[in-house]
């Protein structure tokens, strides 16, 4: 090793060989060696020598002896008539050392206990305070000789053996080790928890199986093991992804718990916070500790449907949580992107051969045998290699020992499952897109059929899921789209005392003070009492837009998306709104041209930005042309009111603003972010492959 001691400057293994022989010696004969530096003139390095001879035990170990390093060193330049050097460091391990080291620990101690119990001696009389410690003689040399203090014999148990370098950094590890992590709380992340991309980079890092890469899970396909009914082959795919049923008891459970536990308004956001703040706690924990067992269980299962039996469900639930029954784990983890998977596509697949093709693929391409394997993770592969030689092992015995009455099996080897017969779909990349464009599918009628029952019901405290916009003339939001619908539900679902003071919800969202706030407050009533009386049947007046922009957060949440409805082409229009941005003053920070993944923006009160996705273009790509089934769904889902502005206009062009909310507009906002992702950005209309190979 090449750790050196801090005090001699010596080898870590010398010096912990030094520390081993003393274990062996009696109290008496144990000596530390006494290590010298050799002053050598004109040379590279320097050579420590040290002396094995031991001095003789002192007689009695109260009195005052010379440092053991000094003696021998002064004794040898006696004898040899030679200078020996500077005088050697203060070594602590040398018998003088390990003495002067009690000796100052008792003196500290006595002097600690007198200054504990008083400043003053009581025997002495003596003023701890007026004590002046008196510098050495000669301040240019050091001290030879220390005050030495009697041990008691009790204490007299040999050497005491110093702790060593390694045992210390250990220790400190295992310190680090035990301490408690400090979990963030809401107001910690209140800022990214609405953030897709901050939730991807926060998901556990794991390893792509087909390029190496680690990268975070959401940025990743889960593939399984799934048999085929036609022609009974295993293939690997993307079983978690397909399906649609989890998806929609997701949702409903998500939707469910936003009923029982609306969003907080302002107030209530800043109230949590603190609370939050003070605990260590996230606010989802404290709002989900008060429901009771039933409740809870219902909320945390995601593979449960609606069901009627709450007993039978929290029993099923309570086995998955115990876990008795827990959910299979991928068999590998791919990168999740169309150009990624339409090279594995072709790594991984080959021509049909004339001589073995006895069913040719309608795909011109077959998998190659022990290829799609490599795509396996080496645990899945290994678990499966164990499996597989315990069960050849059992049919070799159970054949061994079979009676000759016995009928011997044909193949007893026929259904058993290999790695390298494993299969690969070439039309997986495809078929990724077209299960994804369903998934948005699925949660946008979710979406619509939540906001359509919302209105029916009348339900008081649940935000809108989804704003329908005309498509702005000038490409920038001014933030009054929003306000008829915010004083619509304040009219209907509000109290009289909150009808007079449509402020009193909004609070601390902007960086003013309170009592600024309530001041603006105060000050937005009587400048819309006016405009009140000359129209008595309309609902009250907005507030100011001062105060409308203190809203922010309230109701243009982050994370909250635009979806464009209709056939012109979505960069036209988003380039034009920013060129007539450009020109004017904009606060906001210019975005990089050569990201693709970064959608268009369209920016609200030039204070927010936020991504516009065309429906029209993600189901319509090129490279996989949306199914007539796909069209026809979500023409039909799009003519629904819920989907269509209040004001007629006769442009073609509209805006879907969906709002990051728990249930499906959250799903929506995921399912769209994922596809727009695997498809490339901007990017999704280059080709890298030649199709005429596929």
């Amino acid at each position: 090793m090449s750790i050196s001691c801090p005090y001699s400057h010596i080898p870590y293994s010398t010096w912990r060989l030094d520390v081993f022989r003393t274990l062996f010696q009696s109290p008496k004969k144990a000596h530390r060696r006494t290590y010298a530096r050799t002053r050598r003139p004109n040379h590279s390095t320097c050579r420590r020598s040290y002396s094995d001879s031991q001095s003789p035990a002192p007689r009695e170990r109260v009195l005052d002896a010379p440092n053991d390093a000094h003696t021998r060193s002064s004794t040898t330049s006696g004898k040899s008539g030679e200078d020996a050097g500077p005088t050697p460091p203060f070594n602590p391990y040398s018998v003088a050392g390990l003495q002067t080291v009690k000796d100052l620990l008792a003196e500290l101690q006595a002097v600690s206990k007198k200054v504990h119990h008083g400043n003053t001696d009581k025997k002495s009389g003596t003023d701890f305070k007026s004590v002046v410690i008196e510098p050495p003689t000669e301040p240019g040399r050091k001290r030879k000789t220390y005050k030495r203090i009697a041990l008691d014999a009790s204490t007299d148990c040999g050497p005491s053996i110093s702790k060593s370098p390694v045992v210390r950094w250990a220790e400190k590890a295992e310190k680090r080790r035990t301490q408690e992590k400090i979990h963030p709380s809401y107001h910690h992340i209140r800022g990214l928890k609405n953030n897709p991309w901050a939730e991807i980079l926060a998901s556990p890092i794991r390893a792509c199986q087909g390029s190496g890469a680690r990268l975070p899970v959401d940025l990743l396909l889960d593939l399984a093991y799934v048999k085929s009914p036609k022609d009974e082959k295993v293939y690997l795919l993307p079983a978690r992804l397909a399906d649609l049923d989890a998806l929609d008891a997701k949702m409903t459970t998500e939707l469910r718990a936003s009923l029982r536990h609306p969003p907080p308004v302002a107030p209530q956001l800043e109230q949590c916070s603190k609370e939050d703040e003070s605990t260590g706690k996230d606010d989802t924990a404290e709002t989900t500790s008060q429901d009771n067992t039933a409740e809870t269980t219902s909320q945390d299962n995601t593979a449960e449907t609606t069901s009627q039996d709450n007993t039978a469900e929290t029993t099923s639930q309570d086995d998955t949580r115990s876990g008795s029954r827990r959910p299979p784990l991928p068999q590998s983890r791919l990168f999740f992107n169309h150009t990624f998977l339409t090279h594995i596509s072709d790594t991984v697949t080959q021509p049909p051969k004339k001589r073995t093709s006895k069913s040719p693929s309608p795909t011109g391409r077959e998998s190659v045998p022990g290829e799609v394997s490599k795509l396996v993770h080496f645990e899945a592969r290994e678990a499966f290699s164990t499996a597989q030689h315990y069960l050849q092992n059992k049919r070799r015995f159970v054949s061994g020992h079979s009676g000759p009455s016995d009928k011997p099996s044909t193949d007893p080897g026929k259904g058993a499952f290999s790695l390298n017969k494993l299969q690969w779909q070439v039309e997986l990349p495809s078929r990724v897109v077209a299960i994804m464009r369903q998934r948005i599918l699925v949660a946008l009628s979710a979406l619509a059929e939540s906001e359509s029952a919302a209105k029916i019901q009348g339900l008081p405290e649940r935000p809108s899921g989804v704003v329908p916009l005309p498509f702005p003339r000038h490409g920038l939001l001014n933030g009054d789209e929003l306000r008829l619908q915010w004083s619509t539900a304040a009219v209907n679902h509000s109290t009289p005392t909150e009808i007079a003071n449509p402020t009193s919800k909004i609070r601390r969202v902007g960086s003013k003070s309170r009592a600024a706030e309530e001041t603006t407050a105060g000050e937005a009533i009587p400048s819309t009492s006016g405009s009140h009386s000359k129209h008595a049947p309309s609902p009250p007046a907005a507030p100011t837009e001062m105060t409308y922009q203190r809203l922010g957060h309230h109701e243009w949440l982050p994370g909250s998306i635009f979806l464009h409805i209709g056939a012109s082409d979505l960069s036209s229009l988003v380039s034009s709104s920013s060129s007539s941005s450009s020109s004017s003053s904009s606060s906001l920070p210019a975005l990089p041209t050569d990201n693709p993944l970064i959608p268009p923006m369209l920016p609200v009160m030039d204070t927010y930005r936020f991504p516009v996705f065309s429906l029209n273009r993600l189901f319509s790509h090129r490279p996989v042309p949306s199914t007539v089934q796909h069209t026809d769904e979500l023409n039909e889902l799009l003519s629904r009111p819920i989907f269509q502005p209040g004001q007629p206009h006769g442009e073609t062009d509209n805006l879907l603003f969906v709002r990051s909310l728990q249930g499906p507009a959250r799903a929506v906002i995921e399912e769209v972010w994922r596809l727009w992702r695997y498809l490339g950005g901007q990017n999704m209309a280059v080709s890298f492959f030649a199709t005429d190979g596929m």
